[in-house]
């Protein structure tokens, strides 16, 4: 494109349009890791399982070497994709779990970006092969309604925002439950609700059973422990 040969093309201008177009495609390549043909093609069986397979594997895939919205949705839409295919072929007999943090980026209500469509397969057909879902998010309404409608289990924690407060309680008042006190939960309470229970229930969760600083590691906190656990 950058040297478009002569007769190629009958379109106006068409070297000037293919250089533009060459320079563009540079940029892109330059600015997401994802269009580099480099590193090795994902097993997804690595996430869920180390050398000894009686024990369980927990990976974070962390986005922040992604630059772009575009590319963080475009990587998980792949994600999403290769998990299903391989899920389908590898049923679980035990279970597995895929966790979508910030859901309402990649499975959002009002528009589609790559990332949906999958994750909505996945949400709707992984647990017959063994794989469940979970998605968490700050903004109840901003899930799409057929990622929450095959969520048959759901927990409330407190939220901060009236709009957000509004929204879980309108959730729950649907299943026959009020959460008066949403915005002045504790650490650990929840308000829970899962298929066939009734309305929904208040509970106390122990805390997660590794060490949780009051803030998330720095990027090269992340780095650094990243390499201390690669193969």
């Amino acid at each position: 494109l950058a040297d478009l040969p002569d007769g190629t093309s009958q379109i106006g201008k068409a070297t000037n349009l293919a250089a533009d177009m060459a320079n563009q495609l540079l940029a892109a390549v330059a600015t997401n890791p994802l269009l580099r043909i480099e590193g090795a093609v994902l097993d997804p069986s690595r996430l869920f399982f180390g050398p000894d397979h009686d024990k369980t594997r927990i990976s974070v895939v962390n986005l922040s070497g992604l630059a772009s919205e575009a590319a963080r949705e475009d990587f998980v839409n792949r994600l999403q994709m290769a998990l299903f295919g391989w899920i389908k072929t590898n049923p679980s007999p035990r279970g597995l779990l895929y966790v979508v943090d910030e859901a309402q980026t990649f499975l959002p209500s009002g528009r589609t970006p790559p990332s949906l469509g999958s994750g909505i397969k996945l949400v709707a057909q992984g647990r017959k092969y063994g794989l469940g879902m979970i998605v968490a998010t700050q903004v109840p309404r901003g899930i799409h309604n057929q990622v929450v409608s095959n969520c048959t289990t759901q927990f409330f924690g407190r939220q901060s925002a009236p709009a957000t407060i509004a929204a879980a309680q309108e959730i729950m008042a649907a299943s026959g439950g009020a959460a008066p006190d949403i915005g002045r939960l504790g650490a650990g309470e929840f308000y829970f609700a899962t298929e066939g229970s009734g309305r929904p229930a208040k509970l106390r969760t122990p805390l997660c059973l590794s060490h949780h600083p009051a803030n998330p590691p720095t990027p090269e906190q992340v780095i650094a422990r990243a390499r201390r656990s690669a193969p």
